[in-house]
C-alpha cells in the first residue's frame, strides 16, 4: 500500500539538509524539558499515593477509628454500652478497652510505654494489629499466663527478645486517688509488633483480664473502642456512638489525631497537579512555538 503523499513530503522535508540549527536546538531543549517535568510529576504523584496506600495500611488498619472513654473512672457499666454501641448504623466492630502507662524493665534498661489491655478475639475484629506481631504469636496471646507483646522498637531498647521475661512497673493509687508504690509485675514476652512507625516504640499490649487484675479494676474497663465503615464520617459516627450510651463520656476519632496527616497529603497532591497544569501548558507553548519556527525555516522550500 503506498504511502500517503503528505507523510512522505513531511519525511522528506524533517530529513533535509537544510535544517536551521536554532529550530533544532529548541526542538531538543523543548522535548528534554517536557520529559523531565513529566517524570519529576510522576515521581511525585507517585510518592503522595504511596503515602495514602501507607496512611491506610499502616495507621487507619491498626489505629481505632474513635475511642468513647467514661468521664467517670473506671468504667462500670461498659457491657450495656457497649450492645447499644454495637448497633449505630455505621459501627463495624467495638471493643473495651483498658490504657495506662507503665515502665518496663530488662537488667540495667528501662523504658516507658503506654500499655493498652485488649480482648485477644475482639481486637482481631477491630484492627489488624494482630497481623504485625511476628511468628504468629498472637495466636497464643491469652489471658492468665501473664503475656505481653511489646512494640520493635521497645525490644531493641531493653534487648529482649521474644520468649524473654521482663518487669513493668505500675502506677498504683488507692480509693482517695493518692500514690502509693507502684506495683510491679513479671511479663512473659510472648510477641515483638513490628509496624515500622512510631508505635513500635512505644506500645505494648496485654489481655485485658490480665489489666483488670493488676489494675484492681474489677470487670471495669477504660473505654470502648471503634471501627467504623467510612473512615472519613468518622467524627458523626463516633459522636451517635457516644450518644446512646447515655452516660457522660469522652470521644475522639482518628481525625483529631492523624487527619493532619491527610489533610497535608491532599493539599501537596493538589499542589502536584496544580504543577502538572503548567508543565502541560509549558509544552503546549513549545510544541506550537517549534512548529512555527519550523513552518518558516521551511516556506522556502515550500513555495
Amino acid at each position: 500500500m503506498a504511502s500517503p503523499l503528505s507523510l512522505l513530503i513531511g519525511l522528506r522535508f524533517s530529513r533535509g539538509r537544510r535544517r536551521g540549527g536554532m529550530v533544532s536546538l529548541i526542538s531538543v531543549i523543548s522535548t528534554i524539558g517536557i520529559a523531565l517535568g513529566v517524570a519529576v510529576l510522576i515521581v511525585g504523584l507517585s510518592a503522595m499515593n504511596g503515602f495514602e496506600r501507607e496512611l491506610n495500611n499502616r495507621i487507619l488498619a491498626v489505629v481505632p477509628h474513635g475511642e468513647i472513654e467514661a468521664v467517670n473512672q473506671p468504667w462500670t457499666n461498659w457491657r450495656e454500652a457497649l450492645a447499644k454501641v454495637q448497633k449505630v448504623p455505621g459501627i463495624a466492630a467495638a471493643a473495651p478497652y483498658i490504657n495506662f502507662t507503665g515502665l518496663v524493665e530488662s537488667g540495667a534498661n528501662l523504658r516507658a510505654i503506654q500499655v493498652k489491655g485488649v480482648d485477644p478475639k475482639q481486637e482481631q475484629q477491630l484492627s489488624a494489629l494482630p497481623s504485625f506481631v511476628q511468628n504468629h504469636a498472637w495466636d497464643h496471646f491469652k489471658a492468665g499466663e501473664q503475656q505481653i507483646i511489646i512494640g520493635k522498637g521497645v525490644a531493641d531498647a531493653l534487648n529482649v527478645k521474644q520468649g524473654d521475661w521482663v518487669s513493668i512497673m505500675i502506677p498504683n493509687a488507692n480509693a482517695d486517688h493518692k500514690l502509693l508504690q507502684p506495683k510491679r509485675v513479671r511479663l512473659h514476652v510472648i510477641g515483638i509488633l513490628q509496624l515500622s512507625g512510631q508505635l513500635d516504640h512505644s506500645f505494648a499490649m496485654i489481655p485485658l483480664e490480665d489489666a483488670q487484675q493488676y489494675l484492681d479494676m474489677g470487670s471495669s474497663v477504660s473505654g470502648i473502642a471503634l471501627k467504623v465503615h467510612d473512615v472519613f464520617n468518622a467524627n458523626k459516627l463516633v459522636r451517635d456512638a457516644g450518644e446512646v450510651t447515655n452516660s457522660y463520656v469522652y470521644i475522639k476519632s482518628w481525625i483529631g489525631t492523624y487527619g493532619y496527616m491527610y489533610r497535608d497529603i491532599q493539599m501537596i497532591r493538589a499542589i502536584m497537579y496544580l504543577a502538572m497544569i503548567l508543565v502541560i501548558g509549558v509544552a503546549c507553548f513549545n510544541i506550537v512555538s517549534t512548529l512555527v519556527m519550523a513552518v518558516k525555516d521551511k516556506s522556502g522550500d515550500i513555495a
